[in-house]
């Protein structure tokens, strides 16, 4: 048995409970639907269930319920049984015959694997193992009793039984739902894609989110609590007591910890506020005995994003407000003010100017109320479609390539979605995290759909063997900057550092560029108040300017 897996309980226990259990159903969907929801009801401590059975020499996931669908059991897990996951297909693939496998095929046990523990009983039909019914509790060590395991076995014995018996549908679906398992399960293709199911589950979605401000104190509260060596759940009660929306969160994520819940999991229970970079910098502070730099840097970092963004909204805050109100007052002025003297215009009969014309049609429509149906609607509408669609990050690429062209705006968005880049690629690399796996987390965590594809395509071009550098050379996104401070860094082994100097540079460079921006945004925003002023003044005069030369 290799290191880090530990068998607690064997086949001795074997035979020790015959009572059999009896399986209803008639087709093999309903059959795998029956088991599960067995398993959800014994195994109240299990965190996911799988029903495998062997096609050729794979092992395919039949059902599933719990924390992932489709599932990869690494080497260090179950000895030296290698299941790999193909995507789409819903399929974990030996290297060698699985079944044949002596860690998996002739024996049921209760592992214990680092903080996992794994329940595993063969499913056998005609004398022959042709599958596996897996389970395990990735919050509890020491989840599955003896007790657990003969009633897990006579399961697996029913079920290989049942197989062979019932009638075979002609494209039996692959269930996969996320734990609570709901009255009726969903087929596959009415599920989320995989990646989604693997997502831990949010338990306050109807909480308000808390404001940046709110995340900032708290982070730097629990890393000045953690680093002081107060306990870790005797600090997040303290927080769970503080006002403002954060408490909530806190309160849940006390509960968790205080249930012997590992903390990365914890908060990784709230993936609107903390994302997969956050999570797995505390994963990797947990087990390398850093939690309190990990949070130190975790809330310098958050500090320093809500220091960047409150630059910038205060940029531009200002023109937006002065633009706004003066396009209310341009939309509300002809409707309330000039109805009586367009109408009095045009019983006049006077050919009026083109301008004069937009004015009063503009004043007609916002006195409208379809008009304001029709554009809420088309607004509401949209939203929906590119919430909706299939195409939805292709949409999202589109509209951050437009943005990229623009001359100032695009130039400021470019040099923050790196920051944010480099920022969460340092953390990592500093932290002990592999190169593949923070780069692809530093993608997600830049905001960007085009840099987080740019991202996925360097972690193929290293997986392939190239450098950092020159992957990230071969793409037209990455700046010369970190490209250079980056190949620095893998020649001398410095490159959390080197991402670091990066920051703080493209900081510098961003705050400069905001500052201009806001130098030329005011007399501009200025400029465009008195174009639309004087727009509606020179339409409202150039009629009587008419009408009095016609007296002349």
């Amino acid at each position: 048995m290799e290191e880090g897996v530990e068998t607690v309980h064997n086949e001795s226990v074997v035979g020790l409970d015959t009572v059999p259990i009896k399986l209803t159903s008639r087709s093999e969907s309903e059959l795998y639907v029956e088991v599960l929801e067995l398993c959800k009801e014994a195994l109240i401590r299990a965190d996911r269930v799988l029903i495998l059975l062997q096609e050729n020499n794979s092992l395919a996931v039949k059902a599933s319920y719990g924390s992932k669908a489709a599932f990869m059991i690494m080497r260090e897990e179950v000895s030296s049984a290698i299941i790999r996951r193909v995507r789409r297909k819903n399929r974990a693939v030996y290297i060698n015959d699985a079944l044949a496998d002596e860690d998996l095929g002739p024996r049921q046990s209760i592992r214990r694997i680092g903080q996992r523990s794994v329940l595993v009983s063969p499913i056998n039909s005609r004398g022959k193992n042709i599958g596996i019914l897996y389970a395990d509790s990735i919050s509890l060590i020491g989840a599955f009793t003896d007790e657990d395991l003969r009633w897990s076995i006579r399961l697996a014995t029913a079920l290989g039984k049942k197989i062979t018996s019932v009638e075979k549908s002609e494209a039996a679906p692959v269930i996969a739902t996320e734990r609570p398992i709901s009255n009726s399960l969903l087929p596959w293709h009415q599920l989320r894609k995989v990646d989604a199911l693997s997502e831990p589950e949010d338990t306050l979605l109807m909480a308000p989110l808390p404001k940046g401000a709110e995340k900032v104190v708290f982070l730097r509260s629990l890393a000045c609590m953690v680093s002081s060596g107060f306990p870790i759940h005797g600090a997040l009660d303290l927080l769970a007591d503080s006002p403002g929306r954060m408490a909530p969160y806190a309160t849940r994520i006390a509960e968790d910890v205080a249930k012997g819940m590992p903390m990365s999991r914890a908060f990784g229970k709230h993936p609107r506020i903390f994302g997969k970079d956050f999570i797995n910098l505390i994963y990797v502070g947990e087990n390398s005995g850093t939690l309190d730099n990990v949070m130190t840097t975790l809330a310098d970092a958050e500090e320093a994003n809500m220091l960047m963004k409150t630059q910038v909204m205060s940029a531009l805050t200002y023109p937006i407000i002065v633009f706004l109100f003066t396009a209310i007052g341009c939309m509300l002025a002809p409707p309330l003010f000039l109805n009586d003297f367009f109408a009095s215009l045009q019983a006049a009969n006077v050919q009026l100017p083109l301008l004069t014309r937009m004015v009063m049609h503009a004043a007609a429509a916002m006195w409208n109320p379809y008009f304001w149906v029709v554009v809420l609607s088309t607004i509401v509408g949209l939203k929906t479609f590119v919430a909706g669609s299939r195409r939805k990050e292709e949409i999202y690429q589109y509209i951050e390539r437009a943005l990229l062209r623009t001359a100032v705006f695009g130039e400021i968005y470019k040099d923050l979605s790196i920051l944010r880049f480099a920022r969460a690629l340092g953390m990592q690399l500093d932290a002990g995290m592999y190169l593949d796996k923070s780069i692809k987390l530093a993608g997600e965590a830049s905001g960007s759909p085009l840099l987080n594809l740019e991202s996925k395509q360097v972690v193929d071009r290293v997986a392939i063997g190239e450098s950092f550098s020159f992957a990230l050379e071969s793409s037209q996104f990455f700046p010369k900057l970190l490209i250079e401070f980056i190949r620095i860094g893998e020649e001398t082994a410095t490159m959390p550092q080197m991402c670091q100097f990066v920051v703080s540079l493209l900081a510098m460079k961003t705050q400069n560029s905001i500052e201009m921006l806001q130098s030329l945004i005011e007399p501009l925003a200025m400029a465009l108040v008195g174009i639309l002023v004087g727009a509606v003044a020179i339409a409202c005069l150039l009629p009587l300017v008419q009408m009095v030369m016609a007296f002349i």
